[in-house]
């Protein structure tokens, strides 16, 4: 097995200080990405890697500029080019069901002020339908 090979990176993110992202090819297409930002020392989902992986160079910079080129090629037909693209597909359909669950969140509080007020009114006339009965029977004692 040969040695792996890596392109290293910094991203400029929250923090003072940059965040180093390296990207390792152990052979062929198998890739690994890794951050020192705090997400991606968890191991959780970091931004930082995955918008490198997806050729994003915003706030990114390398000693090598021919690291790009490199890292392209790597990433082109990978699991990590297949993933990135379901991420992108899932990400459009959550934004998606956000845009329709906004727009049905915007009809239900009209429909709710509307039974609101659809209930109100009920109650009003029963109210002065009441009041009316209670006034009339008191004008005949």
């Amino acid at each position: 097995m040969s040695k792996p090979e890596e392109l290293i990176f910094r991203v400029r993110g929250s923090a003072s200080e940059p965040y180093t992202v390296r990207i390792v090819r152990r052979s062929g297409n198998n890739l690994s990405a890794y951050c020192d930002c705090p997400a991606g020392k968890k191991g959780s989902h970091c931004k930082h890697r995955i918008r490198l992986l997806d050729g994003s160079s915003e706030n990114a910079t390398t000693e090598n500029p021919s690291n790009w080129n490199t890292l392209a090629q790597w990433v082109a037909g990978s699991d990590i080019q297949e993933a990135l693209v379901a991420l992108k597909d899932a990400e459009k359909e959550l934004a998606e069901a956000k845009r329709c669950v906004h727009a049905l969140d915007m009809a239900f509080a009209v429909d709710q002020k509307y039974m609101a007020a659809r209930i109100k009114l009920e109650d009003t006339q029963r109210l002065v339908s009441a009041i009316k009965k209670a006034l009339a029977a008191r004008l005949l004692d």
